[in-house]
């Protein structure tokens, strides 16, 4: 399900179309099939567990980022919004309040 989701996203994206994560959740298709292969693949023998997500602001990304954490209910969680550093293009430190205004791309990677 999530290759062909993934091939059927890359496919969009050719002909000029939105990626499928940038939708809003209600418009992205087969979204609680995604959700359930999603959470199959999150158990006890998960060790890593990478997000990436796309926004027009830091609060949007931060929203997404919450929303996930809460479906996922990962064993180990513990993100503090504190742990978070804002970094430029060159992965260099930047001022969070300037990142945060502006189209952000939020990494997250979970481990156990």
């Amino acid at each position: 399900l999530l290759l062909a989701w993934d091939a059927a996203d890359r496919a969009q994206k050719k002909t000029g179309g939105l990626p499928g994560g940038l939708l809003p959740a209600g418009e992205i298709t087969n979204a609680a099939e995604l959700r359930a292969a999603v959470r199959t693949l999150i158990s006890d023998h998960l060790i890593c567990l990478r997000l990436g997500i796309m926004a027009d602001n830091g609060a949007t990304a931060w929203r997404a980022l919450d929303s996930w954490m809460s479906g996922l209910q990962l064993p180990l969680q513990k993100l503090c919004r504190e742990d978070v550093a804002a970094v430029d293009q060159q992965n260099q430190p930047a001022n969070m309040a300037e990142v945060m205004a502006g189209p952000v791309y939020l990494k997250y990677t979970y481990t156990s």
